[in-house]
């Protein structure tokens, strides 16, 4: 009895532990992960005022490494996004304390190194870049961003929409043809 309670637990543990790292006061009721979208009309009423951004517009917006932009300048990043996109722009919110967003940090830069002539990618720390990620992540790390040229958004919340690899992947391939 002893044994089949503790492995209930355990089991209990690693799925949430696998899934999301929820915000706190937010619910993530979705057993794995949650995909939003928004239409153009909605995405493109809502540019981000760069005052409210720490950083410079003229600096890079962070270091290149393995086809992944990695955020330290926020404000730079804003008017980017403000800006007419050519190309997709996958954003990943994460954080080092968190389990999932750690599973995912390589398939995102494999992904990314593979398509990054069609698309950009961009890895956010919410807790190095706090104002960027309260303007986007509302539920959970990680979260994944993807905006389309013609400015609608898509929102994947945890996992469970891009593990394995082949499922991001195809998310990928999705918004490069769209």
């Amino acid at each position: 009895m002893k044994l089949t309670k503790t492995l209930l637990i355990s089991s209990a543990l690693f799925v949430m532990a696998t899934t999301s790292c929820s915000s706190g006061d937010k619910k993530n009721s979705q057993n794995d992960s949650t995909n939003v979208e928004q239409t153009s009309k909605q995405a493109q009423e809502t540019k981000l005022d760069l005052a409210n951004y720490p950083g410079d517009t003229n600096a890079p917006i962070g270091e290149y490494k393995n086809g992944v932009t990695h955020v330290n300048n926020q404000k730079a990043l804003v008017a980017l996004l403000n800006d007419k996109l050519e190309t997709p722009v996958f954003i990943d919110f994460g954080a080092t304390w968190c389990g999932p967003c750690q599973q995912f940090k390589p398939v995102f830069e494999e992904i990314a190194n593979l398509y990054a002539d069609r698309a950009q990618f961009f890895a956010v720390d919410v807790d190095q870049c706090p104002e960027i990620s309260a303007s986007f992540v509302t539920e959970g790390v990680p979260t994944l961003i993807v905006i389309y040229p013609d400015g609608s958004k898509a929102t994947y919340i945890g996992t469970g929409d891009l593990l394995p690899a082949e499922k991001f992947e195809a998310i990928v391939q999705k918004a490069i043809k769209n």
